[in-house]
């Protein structure tokens, strides 16, 4: 027996028609099935990650897709996400209910007293009026003006990295020199470098300060090389009959009976 294949519009496959799932009853598309089974898992994970809960559409439509949709249509686990979704947006819908803003904590409950909400799960605290960790032995209008100000704090220490921090050419990681040198030595990764230039101190130490870019104030002009002799023409060095013996250790005197004597011609 033949089996029938479907092409998948999106991914362009052609498949058997049971890899392509069947929606619900109470679907309002109306459409052909023409998105297959692994499409459709990877569009809800994405939807569902994205969007909300009540805004999850078809894959082929704009139609937004049911609870019972997307659990037909969807990976057990993107289920789960998309159940969790519903119901905190259910629960956010309340305006006595309020998460939890420690980190690390996703309980909630209902608060309806006082400025001060207490976590029954992991007993944080946080201000109601301000809407964020609960801020001691600081009133809220003490705590507002600080936040107003921070920014413009912020900014000025911004603006002062960015004037004064350089990236280490080795790894990338900003540092500052208060001091010092401009020989540079990472703490991270130990690449040693001149705080002016950049030029990396192997060539420095092989080649000498002309390693240095031309611009840097450390950077010297490389030593002069003295032209070779022309061909035929004798070197300006001295013979070597000339040249002194290069002498082991320190110098010693000579003995008399070593010293050389004149004899007069006859």
């Amino acid at each position: 027996m033949r089996r029938i294949k479907h092409l998948c519009t999106t991914c362009e496959r052609r498949l058997h028609v049971n890899a392509f799932p069947k929606l619900p009853a109470d679907s309002d598309c109306k459409h052909e099935r023409d998105t297959c089974r692994r499409c459709w898992h990877q569009w809800l994970d994405v939807q569902v990650k994205t969007k909300a809960s009540n805004q999850i559409s078809c894959a082929q439509c704009n139609n937004t897709l049911s609870q019972s949709a997307v659990r037909a249509l969807a990976t057990p686990a993107v289920y789960e996400r998309y159940l969790d979704a519903e119901l905190k947006a259910a629960l956010s819908a309340d305006p006595d209910f309020r998460w939890c803003l420690a980190p690390g904590c996703e309980s909630g409950q209902v608060h309806t007293e006082g400025d001060i909400f207490c976590c029954t799960e992991c007993g944080s605290k946080a201000c109601v009026h301000c809407n964020v960790a609960w801020h001691e032995e600081e009133t809220c209008e003490g705590y507002q003006a600080r936040m107003q100000l921070q920014p413009k704090e912020e900014d000025k220490s911004t603006a002062a990295l960015k004037k004064y921090a350089k990236l280490c050419p080795g790894c990338g990681r900003k540092f500052q020199k208060n001091g010092g040198c401009d020989h540079i030595r990472c703490t991270m990764c130990r690449h040693e470098f001149c705080y002016l230039c950049f030029a990396d101190y192997k060539d420095i130490f092989g080649k000498g300060n002309h390693a240095h870019k031309s611009s840097c104030a450390h950077w010297r002009p490389a030593p002069v090389a003295r032209p070779a002799a022309p061909p035929g023409r004798p070197s300006a060095a001295r013979p070597a009959a000339m040249r002194p013996a290069p002498m082991n250790g320190a110098l010693t005197r000579l003995a008399p009976s070593d010293a050389v004597r004149h004899t007069p011609a006859r």
